[in-house]
């Protein structure tokens, strides 16, 4: 038997009417009481994103059951993205579906937001929280290149037009210079999405706000970012954690996507966010 098998992998796609559907990426202990729950950033397909964290986690030998999702429109999901408010009724009736009644919430990058989200709406599934590169509200030069991000897209009606600006930031420069593997790996993800819906949600993140719902959160939290992330600083994301009475941690050699360029030191924080009862 090799090493996913033992993981106990359950993915599957679940079928909400005939235009929708949600990939779901389930593995680990079925019965373990500390079950995690991963949510990507924008665009972005869970198993580009996760699978090297969640490698290294089964190599430390962590026993939590892990769920992710992409959300529809996006990889194996088919459907419309709404809002983000949908994305995480989408997470909470997953969880509902899989009959788990409470987990940490990893949020990354626009995955944070949705988190944040969850965590206010769903206070009962959400015991901990994860912010990863990831704010309640960005910046208006980070809104800005969301609204060039759909401006491009939609004049080339691909993808592709915007990722030779984009790519050179979402990753550190010991990245770019060491693993062009995983550049190619994730540039080709970008490139396989759908251009609509990846332009539909750049609109959505360029106007997110979920400061209300993160100024009432009130939960063991950790805040992690890459120290190379040029959008989601690690001054700012710093300044998140204090607000939440969070842990910090800051990820060497990583810029705004730590659990694909140190997967290693993710799963640390991870396990030691554990180790602290969090």
């Amino acid at each position: 038997m090799n090493e996913r098998e033992n993981s106990q992998v359950r993915n599957h796609i679940h079928e909400l009417d005939d235009k929708t559907s949600l990939y779901i990426l389930d593995e680990g202990d079925l019965h373990s009481d500390y079950s995690r729950l991963l949510i990507q950033g924008l665009g972005c397909a869970a198993e580009t994103i996760w699978r090297p964290l969640l490698t290294q986690l089964n190599l430390l030998g962590e026993s939590r059951r892990h769920i992710a999702f992409d959300v529809r429109g996006i990889g194996k999901s088919s459907g419309w993205p709404v809002s983000i408010e949908q994305m995480a009724d989408d997470a909470a009736f997953i969880l509902s579906c899989l009959k788990i009644s409470s987990v940490e919430v990893v949020g990354h990058s626009l995955g944070g937001a949705i988190s944040i989200i969850m965590a206010k709406k769903y206070p009962n599934l959400v015991r901990s929280l994860v912010l990863m590169d990831s704010v309640p509200k960005y910046s208006e030069k980070t809104r800005s290149g969301f609204r060039w991000r759909v401006k491009q897209i939609r004049s080339a009606g691909s993808v592709s037009a915007i990722l030779d600006t984009v790519m050179p930031r979402s990753f550190g420069n010991k990245t770019q210079v060491e693993h062009p593997e995983l550049i190619s790996k994730f540039r080709a993800m970008l490139t396989a999405q759908n251009s609509d819906v990846y332009s539909h949600i750049c609109d959505l993140a360029a106007t997110i706000d979920v400061w209300p719902s993160f100024n009432s959160l009130s939960l063991p939290a950790l805040v992690v970012v890459g120290n190379e992330d040029p959008n989601t600083t690690p001054k700012i994301m710093k300044d998140i954690a204090n607000k939440l009475d969070a842990l910090f941690v800051e990820i060497p050699n990583a810029g705004h996507n730590p659990p694909l360029e140190q997967p290693i030191l993710v799963a640390s924080a991870l396990l030691g966010q554990r180790s602290n009862g969090k």
